[in-house]
């Protein structure tokens, strides 16, 4: 008798647990989760060493739920992020928070200034964005190319 309630207590416990684990994700994939889609790399291809690049990335929301970036940010030294502000571009801070609805989109603009470095050859570098999208809330775009003499 004393097996008989311990096993149904054990599956008693099992059925909450399951619930308490399953429901939320139930719900959240009910109401939706937000998507980050962005390019995996951006080729700059031969840079001079006296050339400065401006290159634009789009960054959109295509899932369901409002996205939040909370910061994007460049490792490399030669590089400047600019967000468009009414009219005009501005220092896209790292902390710089934006939220896209679902189906927006966030573009913002790749400064390469080679002659910030004395570096000749291939190059990878990483534009690193966090947000809430729980599939991947670090995303990262390969900034590749290689940089090349004067002639």
């Amino acid at each position: 008798m004393k097996i008989f309630n311990e096993k149904k207590m054990l599956l008693s416990m099992s059925m909450i647990l399951l619930f308490v684990l399953i429901i939320p994700t139930l719900i959240q994939a009910a109401a939706g989760e937000p998507c980050l889609t962005f390019p995996d790399t951006m080729d700059l291809e031969d840079v001079k060493q006296t050339q400065v690049l401006e290159r634009f990335i789009v960054l959109e929301n295509t899932g369901k739920a409002d996205l939040t970036i909370q910061s994007i940010s460049c490792d490399c030294p030669c590089s400047i992020l600019q967000h468009r502000v009414n009219d005009t571009y501005q220092l896209l801070e790292p902390e710089t928070r934006v939220v896209l609805t679902p189906g927006e989109q966030f573009e913002f603009k790749l400064i390469f200034d080679a002659n910030k470095t004395k570096y000749v050859g291939a190059f990878k570098r990483f534009i690193v964005i966090h947000s809430n999208d729980p599939k991947q809330p670090i995303a990262r775009v390969r900034l590749v190319g290689r940089l090349v003499e004067e002639e």
